[in-house]
């Protein structure tokens, strides 16, 4: 095997000449729980502060008056009599009405007052290592040289900013406030910085509920003189400056004063050094298992390259600093101590999503599953715990309660949005409602992580008594269409689509396709599942004669996989949800070999959507899928169109992802979401290796432009860790790892070769799949 193949990661950096001018060009730190934007700004450093359970509003249920599953129902007749109208005006008495529902909100900012004019300096740098998870920024005044470093420590939960000058004659004025919250802040009698208040604002909730907080920054100089002004610390000739930031919420009833102190305390047990170490060995104990190299590393900051991409430049090593800079983001916002799973933004609050008509929040019609698609096929596995966690501790029990109230079943049930405590109704208004999928979607990311890993205990214990008690309301939900005599669901709507009959426009109807590829997938899986655990009963035998009862995919008038099972006049063809999908990606209840005529009425789908191209609402993770959608083709070349797109238009200075203002989605600024920048290393990952099926396909979405390559540590289902590396865009090594005992089964084009892998024992073949090491075939 060639010397060279997977010999370490490339410089993972991000770095500029210049501090940021705003949000969007800050640089994010977080450790699954703390978020930190890092502007560095000589004169006057701003960080932003965000901690993922600062939630305004409380826990509860939409106000409702009477029995809303009457309604319900009664819509449904009167869909089946073709009476959209009088439908309509029955779910706007089945909605509730919003009440604390709340959002995620901005903790406030540190201001760090240097006094250094940018043009007074010279040599600036500021810089995020994606590997170690440290900021950095340095420069020169006059003789003297400055520079401070910033992380956030996941095992020691503080944020720590160490400033140097090695002139001994750094001057300090430390602040923090609350931004636009009016939150508390000044000095104790020690002289820390204290921050405390509570997350109101009166968009999303009554202004008077919400999560109760508590920060404490301590400043540790070496050298010179501190002192306290009331409301600053002023620090003045000093050597060197270590701060300490200790953020905690009430949000599970504990002491926030007295954890902030303690975690300070504990922090200041340690050196900085080993602090660092222990911070940075941590980090990459996730962020090392993958590497990605497709071309040489562009030493130019990152703007500029961004820039020179924006005018038609194509570099192979922004691909893979953007794979790779997803992976750093989600880990960044969940980890397996995180308390709440990563929401909207991430772990971080940019002050406009939270504060327009949709929130900062966990939207389940796309944006909370994009979040996490990288999980388990990049080798993050463990981010994934707390939104688990989060589906049994809190959508569940939640979503039983809404399954009774509003539908008078079974099982449990979420809808379009959810928040901090697990928000399972359906949203309060029509235009967004009923859908009663969202919870059965993200459920599916436990069998996902099944899949991937192979652990028995996780099925039994976890994923299955969700999975099980999803399928119990599916499974009364559905319903025999007497026009078809299939079995039909609803009302319900595709997410976030509208149609129109007699020239008006509606949102539900019956039997939307995005919800019968939800059922069909979710009765899929719980059949699969009771199979392993030798499970059978009555409930499995209802959901197989179920699953012979469902529709079966249709194409359209014009060639297109209908979104509705009427050929319904589309109200806005150009809208940014492609929901029915979903059954391409990230199901595979559509493939290109199994069910070509099908996969060939999604390319018209997504063709129409974009024809003409100014009219599509193009947005960070709309662009996403659409790459994830070309990879499932095997389009390789329409997937790279998407990539540049996505970094030209799409792509923030600081390499976030954007989601701007479109007719659909209003804002007064564009938004930040995270899931555009994982939608995209998913996709990347797409093109590298797929294994939906039963076996693992190797480059089957590789473009021309990767002519070279290799990766390293991307996982398969099937218990399979595997490296690749090609040459002129033809596989020339592979390496597999097996996690578990499993029959591995590999293809690459139209060749192919399995065997039986044993746990713990590594295999390697030459792009003919010649053994390099010698597996027991099969």
């Amino acid at each position: 095997m060639d010397k060279d193949f997977m010999i370490g990661n490339q410089a993972l950096k991000l770095w500029y000449r210049q501090p940021a001018s705003c949000w969007s060009e800050a640089l994010p730190l977080g450790n699954g729980r703390i978020g930190a934007m890092i502007y560095g700004n000589p004169c006057t450093e701003i960080i932003d502060l965000s901690e993922i359970t600062c939630f305004s509003g409380e826990e509860g249920h939409t106000h409702v008056s009477g029995n809303p599953s009457v309604h319900f129902y009664k819509a449904r007749e009167a869909l089946l009599n073709n009476d959209y109208g009088l439908a309509n005006d029955l779910l706007k008495r089945f909605v509730g009405k919003r009440t604390n529902y709340g959002t995620n909100l901005p903790l406030g900012r540190i201001r760090l007052n240097i006094g250094h004019d940018f043009k007074d300096i010279s040599d600036y740098q500021r810089s995020l290592c994606l590997n170690s998870a440290v900021s950095s920024v340095s420069y020169r005044k006059g003789n003297s040289f400055y520079s401070y470093t910033a992380f956030v420590s996941n095992p020691h939960q503080v944020m720590v900013i160490k400033l140097e000058s090695d002139s001994g004659n750094l001057d300090l004025t430390v602040s923090i406030d609350g931004g636009d919250n009016p939150f508390t802040a000044g000095t104790d009698e020690n002289m820390d910085l204290v921050l405390s208040g509570y997350a109101y604002e009166e968009k999303h909730s009554d202004g008077k509920t919400g999560v109760g907080f508590f920060s404490r920054l301590r400043a540790v100089p070496t050298g010179g003189t501190m002192e306290s002004s009331g409301t600053d610390i002023i620090i003045n000739n000093a050597e060197q400056v270590i701060l300490y930031l200790a953020v905690e919420t009430l949000f599970n009833q504990e002491d926030a004063f007295e954890k902030c102190r303690n975690r300070i305390d504990d922090a200041l047990r340690y050196p900085y050094e080993k602090l660092l170490k222990e911070h940075i060995a941590d980090f990459r104990s996730l962020f090392d298992r993958v590497e990605l190299y497709l071309g040489e590393t562009e030493n130019i900051p990152a703007d500029i390259l961004l820039d020179k991409v924006r005018n038609g430049y194509y570099s192979p090593y922004l691909t893979a600093l953007m794979f790779q800079y997803g992976r750093y983001l989600l880990i960044s916002s969940s980890r397996s101590n995180s308390p709440l799973p990563a929401h909207l933004q991430g772990v971080w609050n940019d002050s406009v999503a939270c504060r327009i008509g949709w929130t900062c929040d966990m939207h389940l019609d796309i944006n909370t599953q994009m979040n996490y698609w990288p999980c388990e096929v990049t080798n993050l596995a463990e981010c994934h715990v707390p939104l688990f966690r989060w589906i049994e501790e809190k959508l569940v029990p939640s979503g039983r309660e809404t399954a009774k109230l509003f539908y008078g079943l079974n099982g449990w049930v979420a809808e379009l949005v959810s928040n901090a405590w697990g928000f399972t109704d359906p949203y309060w208004h029509v235009n967004l409602s009923p859908c009663p999928t969202g919870g059965a979607w993200i459920a599916t990311h436990m069998w996902e992580h099944y899949l991937f890993n192979r652990s028995y205990e996780f099925l039994k214990n976890h994923a299955y008594p969700v999975i099980r008690e999803a399928v119990l309301f599916f499974i009364d939900y559905i319903f025999t269409d007497p026009a078809s005599g299939f079995l039909t669901s609803g009302p319900s709507i595709s997410p976030e689509n509208h149609f129109c009959v007699d020239g008006k426009p509606y949102s539900a109807s019956l039997g939307p396709f995005y919800e019968i590829a939800v059922i069909r997938e979710l009765f899929d899986i719980f059949l699969e599942a009771s199979e392993i655990l030798k499970v059978s009963d009555e409930l499995c035998l209802r959901v197989k004669n179920a699953i012979n009862a469902l529709p079966p995919f249709q194409v359209g008038k014009n060639g297109e996989l209908k979104e509705w099972s009427h050929d319904f006049e589309e109200k806005d063809p150009q809208h940014r949800h492609t929901s029915h999908l979903l059954a391409l990606y990230p199901f595979s209840l559509i493939d290109v070999e199994k069910t070509p005529e099908l996969a060939e009425a999604a390319r018209v789908t997504i063709k129409r959507r974009m024809n003409p191209p100014e009219n599509w609402e193009d947005t960070g993770w709309a662009r996403c899928m659409l790459m994830l959608y070309s990879a499932r083709l095997k389009d390789a070349e329409w997937a790279f169109e998407h990539i540049q797109t996505l970094q030209m238009k799409l792509t923030n200075n600081n390499l976030m992802v954007k989601h701007p203002p479109t007719r659909g989605a209003p804002s007064f600024a564009d938004v930040y979401e995270l899931d555009g920048n994982t939608g995209f290393t998913a996709c990347v990952a797409e093109m590298l290796i797929q294994s939906h099926r039963s076996e693992t396909e190797l480059l089957p979405a590789l473009p021309k432009a990767w002519k070279s390559g290799r990766v390293k540590g991307l996982c398969a289902r099937g218990g399979f860790v595997v490296d690749l590396e090609w040459k002129e865009n033809i596989l020339t090594h592979v390496r597999i790892h097996a996690k578990v005992s499993s029959v591995c089964r590999l293809r690459y084009g139209k060749l192919g070769t399995c065997f039986n892998a044993e746990a713990g024992k590594t295999y390697e073949f030459d792009g003919n799949f010649s053994p390099l090491t010698l597996p027991r075939r099969i």
